[in-house]
């Protein structure tokens, strides 16, 4: 299969603060191609992580760190193995020629494939594993460690734990309209001692939302 991605478009490759178990489950799906890829940061502050399908086998998915360093003139590089490269675009597009250990890299692991969701209420949370969001702000899920809450990702890539029940997957909300729950039957679901950060009031909840090309509009505020 032939390469077919842009090494400098990084929000076609790039999935932030995603940890090695995610990427792992992600890249192991049937119907993920050989070669498929994404980049995230590393739990080694600074570097990056290369996580690639590489196989239809047992262990399917294989995670490269890249390092940044430094070269003797005092330039910035990053470093695969015993590669250096002069950034990463340099070192992706290398990757789609060259072997990286059992395959080339093909193309991006598709941001579409992870669930979106909408947030129906603001959520203000109240650990700091919480993912504060506003009503409406389209979140992606990228883990489900409880049913009841969910790892999820914002537009500036910031994860945190969300409620599930304060989300509606996209796909839905363009299906029908979604009504406004009363906080006392959101509250008795989870636990009301986890709730203290969230507002529930009359002006919150999306009453009316549906999607006008990209974006979500909602009734009285468009």
């Amino acid at each position: 299969m032939s390469a077919s991605f842009d090494p400098y478009d990084w929000a076609s490759f790039y999935f932030g603060k995603m940890g090695r178990e995610e990427a792992a489950r992600l890249l192991s799906d049937a119907g993920v191609a050989i070669g498929t890829f994404l980049l995230r940061d590393s739990s080694r502050p600074g570097d990056y992580s290369l996580s690639v399908r590489e196989s239809d086998e047992e262990n399917k998915v294989r995670h490269y760190l890249i390092e940044e360093k430094f070269s003797e003139n005092g330039t910035k590089q990053v470093k695969i193995a015993d590669h250096d490269f002069v950034d990463i675009p340099t070192l992706l597009n290398h990757f789609k020629i060259h072997i990286l250990d059992k395959t080339s890299l093909t193309v991006p692991y598709r941001k579409g494939q992870i669930e979106q969701v909408v947030g129906l209420y603001r959520f203000e949370g109240e650990r700091d594993t919480d993912l504060p969001f506003e009503a409406g702000e389209l979140l992606e899920i990228i883990g489900k460690p409880e049913a009841e809450w969910w790892q999820a990702r914002n537009a500036l890539n910031a994860t945190g734990l969300v409620p599930a029940i304060y989300v509606r997957p996209v796909d839905e909300m363009n299906d029908r309209h979604l009504k406004g729950q009363s906080q006392s039957s959101l509250g008795s679901s989870v636990g009301e001692e986890r709730f203290s950060g969230v507002s529930t009031n009359s002006s919150d909840p999306i009453e009316d939302c549906y999607e006008v090309g990209s974006l979500f509009c909602i009734s009285s505020g468009c």
